[in-house]
């Protein structure tokens, strides 16, 4: 149960963080539950909670307002950055920021930094037990907020759960591959979402965002197809069989380099979204889409992404919530509108 002391404290401050510029007693006992009323019972409270916050390390710092005028003295307070607020990491060889957070402490890391940085603290994590087990977690979670750490390293090693027939097909596909033959299977199609049966002359096979794709040529269509095996039912070897010759130059590596929606069947569509920082800071370190222009005072900033699978990418774009806002086309911010509406609507409990 949460004490009044406790509760003061969290009251304090939460209105603290608000303020990036000092504030005053006046102000602090007037908005805080805890200081009502004032008078000298509240300062001695609030010298006191001062003392035992900077004991937890919670420090409040006291400021000269200039040109206060009021009954106070021409004193502030405000959070001391420097005890609430980690530095900002950033890659020395990482393209050009704006300046966000410009009251908090920037530390650049080279990619040999980075790469020592991930490594021990992911095998500290690892160890359950460990005493720093804990602290390695927590060290990777702010790493990862600001640098391209971790979920990529995971989406290379841990794959999502594949039903069934999908493993088969995995096997099926992987053993044509080796013996050059040609496959016949169902597949279901996000794009005309329905199964279908197709003919594949397969020519590789990439692991990559925690699932398995085959690359090859579909029968009946133009170029190189890309199709996710977890969506593979039936699979077979076509019978009688068939010879697959790679084409020319063909290199699966790529294709590995993708995100889902670059890997769909419709036409390739350009769209444009802006994400506010620091979800702009993510998406730029993860090399995802092309940023387009420089970043806005605020960080926030345009990418353009080359689109075939729009479910995918809508899928995606989901995640970062009102955070990023689809510029063009229009139909696909319809269409991402509509997705919300959706997902909103499976979570609607009817009450109002």
């Amino acid at each position: 149960m949460m004490t009044t002391k406790t509760a003061r404290w969290l009251d304090l401050l939460a209105y603290l963080l608000q303020h990036r510029f000092a504030v005053t007693r006046e102000q602090v006992f007037a908005q805080v539950r805890g200081y009502d009323g004032g008078g000298e019972s509240a300062r001695r409270k609030f010298e006191r909670d001062k003392d035992e916050l900077k004991k937890l390390g919670v420090e409040i710092e006291s400021v000269a307002i200039a040109n206060h005028a009021g009954n106070e003295p021409a004193t502030g307070y405000r959070l001391a950055v420097a005890g609430i607020y980690l530095p900002y990491f950033e890659l020395s060889e990482g393209p050009p920021r704006g300046a966000p957070y410009r009251w908090v402490a920037r530390m650049t890391l080279t990619a040999g930094h980075l790469l020592v940085l991930d490594r021990a603290t992911r095998l500290l994590a690892q160890q359950g037990d460990h005493p720093l087990a804990s602290a390695a977690k927590a060290a990777r979670r702010k790493l990862e907020f600001d640098l391209p750490l971790g979920a990529d390293d995971v989406e290379r090693v841990l794959g999502l759960p594949i039903p069934e027939e999908g493993r088969r097909a995995l096997v099926i596909w992987q053993g044509a591959l080796a013996d050059r033959v040609t496959l016949r299977f169902r597949y279901y199609s996000m794009e005309r979402d329905q199964d279908e049966e197709l003919t594949v002359e397969p020519y590789g096979l990439f692991f990559q965002w925690s699932r398995w794709y085959g690359v090859g040529r579909v029968r009946g269509r133009e170029g190189i197809n890309v199709c996710r095996i977890d969506r593979i039912r039936a699979a077979g070897r076509l019978e009688p069989v068939e010879p697959v010759h790679l084409p020319d130059g063909f290199d699966v590596r790529a294709w590995a380099g993708r995100a889902p929606w670059e890997l769909g069947e419709g036409p390739e569509v350009p769209v444009r979204v802006r994400f506010e920082f620091p979800e702009s800071n993510s998406v730029r370190s993860r090399r995802l889409g092309r940023p387009v222009g420089e970043p806005a005072d605020s960080g926030a900033l345009l990418f353009e992404f080359s689109v075939r699978d729009r479910a995918a990418f809508l899928r995606w774009v989901l995640t970062f919530g009102d955070r990023a806002r689809v510029i063009a086309p229009e139909s696909v911010a319809t269409a991402l509108g509509a997705l919300r509406r959706d997902v909103a609507a499976l979570y609607d409990d009817g009450g109002g």
